[in-house]
Formats: C-alpha cells, sequence, structure tokens
C-alpha cells in the first residue's frame, strides 16, 4: 500500500512542475531607436538612423543649439529610453540615448548634429555710379545705413544701372541689373542669409548742374580776305547771311555757348549756297537747331570785254530789279554810270537760295573806255552784288551793224551785214543753246570795213531744220572780236 501511494504523489508532482512552464511570459529584446526628429522655427529635422553603429546624424541649418531642444522621438515597443523624452537636451555637443528592451537589453545611440548657421551679414560693402565717363564712389555710413554720392551732370540720365557689392550668401532687391533713376532718393534693401534685413538710402548730390546754354552767339563768312557776318534770331532760331558774290570754299567762323557742341546737316560737305542747319547740344544734352540762311547776290556773266555798243546778256542770282530803289550800277574810281537794261526774267534758283535772273545791259553812249569798271547791284546805296572780275569797255572806233542783206536764212545761203569799222569775227548765239564763233577764212571783211560776208556752209548744227525743227528761231548775231562783245543783230535762222 505505501508503494502505490508514493507513486502517485510523483505523477501528480510532475503534472504540476509542467504546468508552471506553460505559463511563464516570454519578454521582448528590440531595443531600437526608429526615428528621431529636432523640430526648430517651424522646421523639422530627420535624423538619418544607422542601426549598425548606433548613430543618428542630424543635419540642422540655423538651429539655435545654446538652449534645450525636446526631440521627437519613436523606439521599439515596449522598450523604454533614456534620458526621458520629456527632458530637454543642449545638441551643441554629443548626446546619447540608451534604448532598453523588454528583457533587459540595452542599446545606447550617439546622437551627431551637424548644424550649418546661416550668416547674418546684409551689408552693401561698395556702390558706385557709372555715366558720362565717369564713376562716382559712394561713401557708406553703416550706422545710417546711408549711402552719399556726389555726382556732375546727373541731369543728362534718368537710367542708370549701379555697381554694387554686398555681403555673401545675401541679396538685394531691387536687382542689381535693374536701372533706377538717381535724381531721386532710390533704397535698396540687403536680406542676409538668416533673413535678417537691412535698409539703404541712396542719397545723390548732383554738385554741378550742367549748363542748359545752347545758342550760336557769333556767325560770319571770311571770303576773299571779306568777312559776312551772320544776322541771328534766337527765338526763330535763324541765321540770315548776304554776301556780294559766292562763297565756295569760304572759311567760316561760328562761336557757341560755353561747354556746347555743334554738328551740321547736310553733313559732310557745307555748301553755303543752300540752307545748313546747325544742331547745338548744350552740356546737359538739350539742343537747338539753327537753320542758316545765305543770300547770295551774285553777277554770273559770261564775257568781261565789251564794246561800248554791246547789248551783253548777264545773268545773277537774287539780282532783284523790282525791288525799289534798286539799280545796275558799272563804276571804277572816277566814272559811275546807272545802267538800263532790257529782257529781264527771273525764276525760282535750284543752285542757291532765292532766284536766278537774267537781262541785257544796255551802255550809256557816253561811257568812257577803262578797263577797271566794277558792275555791281546796289539796293539804296548800298552794294549786294559785285561781279568778281572787272568788266572791259572800249568806247572809240567801236563795229556797228546796220542791216542784213536777209531776214530769214537757211543752210548754205550767205549772211552779208552792213555797217561801220565792222571786224572779221562774228558770234551767233544758236536754238540749241551753243554759241559758234567764226572768223577768217570763214568770213569776210571788205576793206572799207563796211560789209561783212559769211557763207553759211559749214555748220548746219546751228540751224533748227537740221534738228528736225521746223519753226524759224529768232537768232542774235554778235561781233565778237578778239574775245570782244560788240554790236549784235537779231535774224531768223531756218
Amino acid at each position: 500500500m505505501k508503494k502505490k501511494y508514493f507513486l502517485t504523489i510523483l505523477i501528480f508532482s510532475s503534472i504540476l512542475i509542467n504546468c508552471s512552464k506553460d505559463k511563464d511570459p516570454i519578454l521582448s529584446d528590440e531595443n531600437k531607436i526608429i526615428s528621431f526628429d529636432l523640430s526648430f522655427n517651424g522646421e523639422t529635422y530627420i535624423g538619418q538612423i544607422n542601426q549598425l553603429s548606433k548613430t543618428i546624424n542630424i543635419e540642422t541649418i540655423g538651429l539655435e543649439l545654446t538652449s534645450s531642444i525636446i526631440p521627437e522621438i519613436s523606439i521599439s515597443a515596449n522598450a523604454t529610453i533614456s534620458p526621458s523624452l520629456s527632458v530637454g537636451q543642449d545638441f551643441k555637443q554629443e548626446v546619447q540615448y540608451t534604448v532598453t528592451a523588454e528583457n533587459g537589453n540595452k542599446a545606447i545611440y550617439r546622437i551627431v548634429v551637424d548644424n550649418t548657421i546661416l550668416s547674418d551679414e546684409n551689408k552693401i560693402n561698395s556702390f558706385d555710379l557709372s555715366f558720362n565717363g565717369e564713376t562716382y564712389i559712394g561713401q557708406i555710413n553703416q550706422s545710417s545705413k546711408t549711402i552719399n554720392i556726389e555726382t556732375i551732370g546727373l541731369e543728362l540720365t534718368s537710367s542708370i544701372i549701379p555697381e554694387i557689392s554686398i555681403s555673401a550668401n545675401a541679396t538685394i532687391s531691387p536687382s542689381l541689373s535693374v536701372a533706377q533713376d538717381f535724381k531721386q532718393e532710390v533704397q535698396y534693401t540687403v536680406t542676409a542669409e538668416n533673413g535678417n534685413k537691412a535698409i539703404y538710402r541712396i542719397i545723390v548730390d548732383n554738385t554741378i548742374l550742367l549748363s542748359n546754354e545752347k545758342k550760336i552767339l557769333n556767325y560770319s563768312f571770311e571770303y576773299d580776305n571779306k568777312v559776312y557776318e551772320g544776322i541771328i534770331d534766337h527765338d526763330a532760331l535763324t541765321i540770315d547771311v548776304e554776301t556780294d558774290f559766292g562763297v565756295i570754299g569760304a572759311a567760316f567762323s561760328i562761336t557757341i555757348s560755353e561747354g556746347a557742341t555743334y554738328t551740321f546737316s547736310p553733313g559732310g560737305y557745307q555748301n553755303f549756297h543752300l540752307p545748313i542747319t546747325y544742331t547745338v547740344t548744350a552740356e546737359d544734352g538739350t539742343s537747338n537747331d539753327y537753320v542758316m540762311t545765305p543770300k547770295i547776290c551774285q553777277f554770273n556773266p559770261r564775257n568781261l570785254s565789251f564794246y561800248s555798243n554791246a547789248n551783253p546778256i548777264i545773268g545773277g542770282f537774287n539780282i532783284d530789279l523790282t525791288v525799289p530803289n534798286s539799280a545796275l550800277v558799272l563804276e571804277n574810281e572816277t566814272h559811275s554810270y546807272i545802267l538800263d537794261y532790257s529782257d529781264y526774267s527771273v525764276e525760282p534758283s535750284t543752285a542757291v537760295v532765292g532766284v536766278d535772273g537774267t537781262f541785257r545791259l544796255l551802255f550809256p553812249e557816253n561811257i568812257v573806255s577803262a578797263s577797271d569798271y566794277k558792275l555791281r547791284y546796289k539796293v539804296n546805296n548800298v552794294i549786294k552784288a559785285e561781279a568778281d572780275r572787272n568788266l572791259d569797255i572800249l568806247a572809240e572806233n567801236i563795229p556797228i551793224i546796220t542791216s542784213s542783206n536777209q531776214d530769214v536764212y537757211k543752210r548754205g545761203e550767205t549772211m552779208i551785214l552792213s555797217g561801220s569799222n565792222l571786224v572779221s569775227s562774228l558770234l551767233v548765239d544758236a536754238y540749241n543753246g551753243s554759241d559758234y564763233v567764226y572768223f577768217p577764212p570763214y568770213l569776210s571783211v571788205n576793206n572799207e570795213q563796211t560789209e561783212l560776208t559769211f557763207p553759211m556752209t559749214i555748220n548746219p548744227a546751228m540751224f533748227p531744220s537740221y534738228a528736225g525743227i521746223s519753226e524759224n528761231y529768232p537768232t542774235r548775231v554778235f561781233i565778237y572780236y578778239n574775245g570782244r562783245e560788240g554790236d549784235s543783230i537779231i535774224v531768223d535762222f531756218d
């Protein structure tokens, strides 16, 4: 009986032991930091966790590490961490966290923070303005945040891009590439890397205002040792210059306001027969356009030697015989004659300002022979034009034409002129504008000098019919001896 009882007790004990082992819990060995973040000024910086080396690296920018920051940490379930999650840390030095698993296993993590500090520099280091070929350096007061610049001639431009240098990593507004009008105060805002701002005021003192004077003060021509002064109207911006003959190749003199410059147009060559525009530009860039208008009164005689009974045609610019108290005068130091004229005509000129005119001179019967006569155009006894060479007048033994043998001549016919003191030379003023001169052997004069015979067989070109023109042309035939023009007669050439 005793042996059986012992066996029963042994079996029951074994059952109790097995039941006790099945109820003992299994504890976790997880001891990881799963995430580690730092938050500052609205920014969250996420730690990079290396589970093998148990390091957590965090790169921050501008994080204020001198104060405690409570990190945001998540760890393994059922694990604990030390220091506590609610305790702030100073991350400017390495911090360690110990994570203890449920089963007591420990893991030590090193927190390494790489904090990039943003610069607070927001200065303008230099500020220059360049214009009109000059550079003006700004004087910077960093305390008052003002930049003072002394300039000259700033009024010439309202658009300047300044040359500015600022702190490293800072930015500036307005942009460095934007032009500004510095005739008024301009402000620039410099923003540091960390967001700090500084506002600079640019104060420009334009110490010398550029002149706005842009006048032509004096203007004149000088030609053949004679000076012709211009009459200047500053209100109308005109210059009128009168000359008594052409001024091609004249030297001109111009005086303008101090500091001003001038150009002229048409450019390249100044034709003193036509208007010229002179643009006078003041120091401040403003300008006036003066129009210089030359009024040239000029004779254009085709011949200079005459018998006193000649009736020469004279051309000229602006010889206006309709002007009251105007006159044609032939004179030298001892004699002066007011001349009559005929066949006066004028038309607008394309060569000069004004008109082209032609007329035939009539020398007085009592004129005295001389080779130094001046032909002059006068108004109110003031000389307005003068032939640039002397006229030679011969009044003795002058050839005279009294008649012709025909009124109309055809090619091949013979012209016979009657008169006295006739000479052996003629000039035919033909229909085509050409002058044809004939002398022996093409014509002859009798011994008494009363007949001049001209066989018209050698030059058909002086007859209109040669060009197919059917109308007769009134043709003037001159005495023309040794270059001296004399009496004439008008006949028709067929």
